[in-house]
């Protein structure tokens, strides 16, 4: 496994792993029309090459396979951070998240955590600001605003 900046030749291997992963790991939290409105099948593939080209976005390979990713917006706001769904628990997430901020200078990081990923965070000393109620698509979502001071 080796972690290497983004590429736009990424993007399809990524939008395959967010997809699965968010309808695979996520569903355990989220209900089904949830998932479909966070992760459709048909992404708009222009903004999602311009945010992590934009941002410090990084991904895990194995053998020329992306496994995660992670991407960092000039703000501090860690925007994304997905795993594989057969790579969940092996400590790829906090290899992905040391190596971010090892690049970042920034002195507070903030993200909104799903449900799902608020256990990872709290273990890496991220604290809750607050419970969050999000509206995307009509459809309504909670996460929670989170920040960490280097």
């Amino acid at each position: 496994m080796y972690i290497r900046p983004y590429t736009p030749q990424d993007l399809d291997q990524i939008l395959k792993l967010f997809y699965d992963t968010v309808h695979t790991v996520n569903i355990v939290d989220y209900s089904p029309v949830q998932v479909d409105t966070w992760a459709p099948r048909n992404p708009n593939k222009d903004l999602w090459n311009t945010t992590l080209s934009k941002n410090l976005s990084l991904v895990a390979l194995v053998d020329h396979e992306v496994i995660g990713f992670i991407d960092l917006e000039k703000s501090g706001y860690l925007n994304r951070l997905f795993i594989h769904k057969d790579f969940q628990s092996k400590g790829l997430a906090s290899k992905l998240l040391k190596e971010l901020l090892s690049l970042s200078n920034h002195h507070l990081i903030t993200v909104d955590s799903s449900i799902t990923a608020l256990p990872f965070f709290l273990r890496h000393g991220f604290q809750i600001v607050r419970k969050q109620s999000v509206i995307k698509d009509g459809i309504d979502f909670t996460n929670y605003h989170m920040t960490k001071r280097l």
